[in-house]
């Protein structure tokens, strides 16, 4: 018998803030267990200049604990990859795979975020991008 190996769906959560991606989870949890669906939580945390790419100003432990901590509580099969970089957007475009469904948590602000350009940007690179309100 000949199996064929069929890659799994991935809903991509983009960490925003604590609030924000905790809404993300909740609706991207929904929509992996509909599509029987893994999650993926993209934390890209941008290392300021001064400092060398490979020391973030987060210790590698309490990061991890606190990233794994927002994962927990999932139905669903959820990773977290977190990225240091530069640059967020370039970070995201580089870790994502060719029309990704993404799921982002922002809140509702009076001045412009940086989520809805984030968004923006994941768009016009062909992605599903979903917004959801903390």
């Amino acid at each position: 018998m000949l199996k064929i190996a069929v890659d799994c769906i991935e809903v991509n959560v983009i960490y925003t803030g604590t609030k924000e991606t905790l809404a993300a989870l909740r609706a991207a949890g929904q929509m992996a267990r509909d599509l029987h669906a893994t999650i993926k939580v993209l934390v890209p945390e941008v290392v300021p200049y001064p400092l060398d790419l490979n020391a973030p100003p987060l210790a590698e432990a309490f990061a991890t604990h606190k990233f794994q901590t927002l994962a927990e509580g999932q139905r669903v099969p959820t990773k977290v990859h977190r990225i240091l970089c530069r640059d967020r957007e370039s970070a995201c475009k580089q870790a994502l795979g060719a029309h990704s469904l993404i799921v982002i948590g922002s809140r509702k602000r009076w001045w412009k975020r940086a989520e809805p350009r984030l968004a923006a940007a994941l768009r016009r690179q062909g992605h599903e991008v979903i917004s959801v309100a903390a």
